[in-house]
């Protein structure tokens, strides 16, 4: 270990590194790693990526190597979040990894309670809550208590998938917030140029984890900002937002399907319901017709009903409600009473 961080270490500590995507983020890159380097758990290899920043992201990364020998910075021209993401993955030599995005910041404890998850439980992940920084939310939150469980691969996806930060775990399909033993990243890429890229990789690692130990704590602080591309795309539903979701969700599906958790999948295609039978109605064309040919099938075969949608409550209430105020209602309204009724 190296010299800077070998007071106060206590035991053994297997090497944690730390990946953090950076693009124009320089009002809030110094907090963010700041909280990173001042972790209880200090044998860490933080690798900040800097995706081509055209204000001072990049000099704020290279000022901090100065003073933490810990930190590796790499200067890339932009690729965007996933692309950045697979760069720092390809250099990483931790036995563990987590994510922070650049513009959020972390307690100060929140690795150790990671690494505590995943070594006193015997398990290859761990999870803890995520707590909103920034805009207020438009959903009541339910206090952390600290409990910790041990959730097996289905239930997770399950609750990170139809959750939104609504259920008892406020879970999130985000890739950060987690720690992953190195054995289940190692040979998973991002997929390049597309929006919600967690979807199918968070997916593929909880299906090869199996058990995932989740602590109900807030440690990840999640920034909430309202020019941000996600956030705008999520509240207006745009034509972006909806493609690369379908794409993602057909991925997931097809995914989930090749290796045979047939139960999920049904489940899950019953919580996309809306999102995809909207997106069908809104991009049948050429450019998605093989995503859509294949939902369409797979919808039909498992004779999904208006009715299950209504059983997973909140979540498919604020997708009807977005649907309606669309101006494809009429038509949506029409095709819903009729084959899929």
């Amino acid at each position: 270990m190296k010299k800077q961080f070998e007071t106060g270490i206590t035991k053994i500590e297997k090497l944690v590194s730390v990946i953090v995507p950076v693009y124009n983020v320089e009002e809030y890159l110094v907090e963010c790693i700041n909280s990173i380097i001042n972790q209880t758990y200090k044998n860490l290899e933080i690798i900040l990526i800097d995706d081509g920043s055209t204000d001072g992201s990049g000099k704020i990364c290279d000022d901090y190597k100065k003073i933490d020998d810990r930190i590796i910075v790499i200067h890339k021209d932009n690729g965007g979040l996933s692309d950045a993401r697979n760069a720092g993955m390809e250099v990483m030599t931790g036995a563990y990894v987590t994510f922070v995005d650049s513009d959020d910041y972390i307690e100060n404890d929140m690795i150790t309670v990671l690494v505590d998850l995943v070594e006193n439980n015997n398990v290859l992940m761990s999870s803890v809550r995520w707590k909103a920084i920034g805009e207020k939310l438009d959903y009541i939150v339910p206090d952390a208590n600290g409990k910790i469980e041990i959730v097996n691969d289905e239930d997770f996806i399950m609750t990170v998938t139809e959750g939104i930060g609504c259920k008892e775990r406020f879970a999130t399909i985000a890739v950060w917030g987690r720690l992953y033993d190195r054995s289940l990243v190692i040979n998973e890429k991002f997929p390049v140029g597309i929006k919600y890229e967690d979807i199918v990789f968070t997916t593929k690692v909880f299906t090869k984890a199996k058990k995932i130990a989740y602590e109900n704590t807030d440690k990840y602080c999640y920034r909430i900002r309202a020019n941000s591309i996600t956030y705008k795309e999520t509240v207006n539903i745009s034509d972006s937002y909806i493609y690369d979701r379908t794409r993602q969700m057909y991925s997931q599906i097809v995914y989930l399907k090749e290796i045979g958790y047939v139960g999920l999948m049904k489940k899950l295609m019953i919580i996309h319901y809306l999102s995809l039978f909207r997106d069908y109605v809104i991009f049948f064309n050429r450019k998605m017709e093989k995503e859509q040919k294949y939902i369409r099938a797979e919808m039909e075969k498992y004779k999904l009903s208006v009715v299950d949608i209504i059983k997973y409550g909140t979540y498919n209430k604020r997708k009807i409600n977005a649907i309606l105020k669309m101006k494809c209602a009429p038509i949506m309204c029409f095709l819903l009473r009729g084959k899929y009724r």
